[in-house]
């Protein structure tokens, strides 16, 4: 039976049973072992992403960043003074910019006859966020995307320098209740900052699928749970807005451990996509920055033109060994399958690399992953690539 033709009661009843046994709020994957179980603490977009709080990159500041050079005579509390766009300057509430940009070195089929390198600029970002006081209990936000060469963006035919990744109104209607209208994220699954990973772009989660819409997030003492009704990046060509709702919910099973559910479902003139996943979060007991985290689900894609369907599914699962502060082991590994079957090609990802925060506002990440594709008829030549990263942000 497809699973997914049963639909939404069943989608729900795994969110109903997340929601029951739930204890606790939603959490940055990679973080969750230093204890911040709330995405709000750090990050304006309460589910996780876009700009950090003046909270977030103190925390970033004094307990994930290396510290070379600086004397002990200087304390992290005073580290986290000077994490701010002017270091040593408190701006104003009403007025909290700051400046992101993530370059990647791509070198394909390394030490190969085939070997290419390119560098690609991957994101440069200029945030602002107004808030209407220090509690930022309702706050404006906004996210130009400066992209590395003018491109047909939007599907339009036309193309354009530059693009707004998210402008949202944030608000807490209530102690509990908070609620974001404009274009955001969707409320789905864990929002790992690699686009490549197979729980984002191959699902209509990517880098660019942001989409117009209203979230509703409710935090009670032992629950949390989002709800997405979103009707695609207005901006953007009709034929490719992603029109639909999506929902999300985690629960605590241990200190430092959470489970977690996603729905997803959304159409464009030419797809609709149907998702459903569990995840889990898990801070490794006794080991202070390492954490594993695991996202597996099934997706259901029908064409809407010829009708066709695909019933598939995707798993992705990191793991991060914190060697000393600011430096990290990462393994991760991703299968994906557009058809259930085993006649079907199924596509594996395996990585292992270093992510590291060497200094204050700046992470670096080195790796090597090897990409397939196999089936009982067909196995294709394995792609390498050796991926360098730098992320400066301020």
């Amino acid at each position: 039976m497809n699973i997914l033709k049963i639909r939404w009661p069943l989608a729900f009843a795994v969110l109903g049973i997340v929601l029951f046994f739930s204890n606790t709020v939603l959490a940055y994957p990679d973080f969750i072992s230093y204890g911040y179980t709330t995405c709000i603490v750090c990050h304006t977009n309460s589910l996780g992403g876009g700009p950090l709080t003046a909270y977030g990159k103190a925390l970033f500041a004094q307990e994930i960043a290396a510290r070379p050079f600086i004397p002990s005579s200087i304390s992290d509390e005073e580290l986290g003074e000077y994490s701010g766009l002017l270091p040593g300057v408190v701006l104003n509430h009403w007025l909290q910019p700051s400046i992101k940009y993530r370059g990647l070195s791509l070198t394909r089929s390394p030490g190969g006859s085939k070997e290419k390198s390119v560098w690609i600029n991957m994101q440069t970002d200029v945030s602002i966020v107004s808030s209407t006081s220090n509690t930022n209990r309702t706050l404006l936000a906004i996210t130009y995307n400066i992209l590395p060469e003018p491109v047909d963006y939007y599907n339009n035919g036309e193309k354009v320098s530059g693009v707004s990744k998210e402008h949202y109104i944030r608000t807490f209607v209530t102690k509990s209740l908070l609620v974001q209208v404009g274009l955001m994220d969707k409320a789905y699954g864990i929002r790992t900052p690699d686009h490549t990973a197979y729980n984002r772009g191959l699902i209509g989660m990517g880098k660019d699928d942001q989409a117009h819409g209203i979230i509703l997030h409710y935090m009670g003492s032992s629950w949390d749970a989002a709800f997405n009704y979103f009707v695609g990046n207005l901006s953007q060509n009709e034929n490719f807005r992603q029109k639909g709702f999506s929902a999300i919910a985690e629960s605590d099973w241990g200190e430092k451990h959470r489970i977690g559910a996603s729905v997803a479902d959304f159409k464009t003139s030419l797809e609709s996509t149907q998702l459903l996943a569990v995840h889990d979060r898990y801070g490794l007991p006794n080991a202070k920055g390492s954490s594993l985290w695991i996202e597996a689900g099934l997706k259901r894609k029908i064409s809407e033109t010829s009708n066709e369907e695909k019933f598939g599914n995707y798993a992705i699962g990191q793991l991060m060994i914190n060697l000393t502060r600011g430096y990290n082991f990462v393994t991760t590994f991703e299968r994906s399958q557009e058809i259930n079957s085993l006649n079907e090609p199924d596509r594996k990802k395996w990585g292992v690399g270093f992510l590291t925060f060497p200094f204050q506002r700046l992470e670096a990440r080195v790796n090597i992953t090897q990409e397939s594709s196999t089936s009982p008829f067909l196995a294709t030549e394995d792609l390498w690539a050796l991926q360098g990263q730098i992320h400066a942000s301020f």
